[in-house]
């Protein structure tokens, strides 16, 4: 376990991936799924970076000027900015697409650990129940035990 996180330098190695198999043998599967959603964020967030650094640099340079501000003066207010729709459309964009990741990273974990997913899960009755088995009043193809 020392080896894989122990040395500084994977800190700042993008392409390290967390040992969440050995994390999910000692905590279970739910705080390892947590983790792994915790450091894909962060690896996309990452991506986010150089966008967010370039668009900061042009608007405090007064880059690429709106129009606009010819008739509203030199103050330039987040409503004037095209710089703030651009980066809006940016991150929409990110958004997606660590969405996208973290979906395909669902599904080999749930494929990998062999856990079902929640839409498949099997209601189980408790074995002490007691009562008539008659049609669900939801769907009448079902048949459940009612209390009487």
């Amino acid at each position: 376990f020392r080896s894989v996180w122990s040395p500084c330098w994977k800190l700042l190695d993008p392409l390290v991936m967390q040992p969440v198999h050995i994390l999910k043998n000692y905590f279970g599967s739910r705080v390892a799924f947590h983790l792994a959603w915790n450091g894909l964020y962060s690896k996309a967030l990452l991506g986010l970076i150089l966008p967010a650094l370039l668009c900061e640099m042009c608007m405090r340079r007064g880059m690429w000027k709106h129009p606009f501000q010819l008739f509203l003066g030199d103050d330039e207010s987040e409503a004037t900015n095209p710089h703030l729709l651009g980066f809006s459309i940016i991150l929409v964009i990110w958004g997606q697409l660590a969405f996208n990741l973290w979906d395909q990273e669902q599904a080999f974990l749930l494929s990998h650990w062999e856990l079902q997913d929640d839409t498949e899960q099997v209601n189980v009755v408790r074995p002490e129940f007691r009562g008539t088995l008659e049609h669900s009043p939801v769907d009448r193809s079902i048949m459940e035990l009612h209390y009487p």
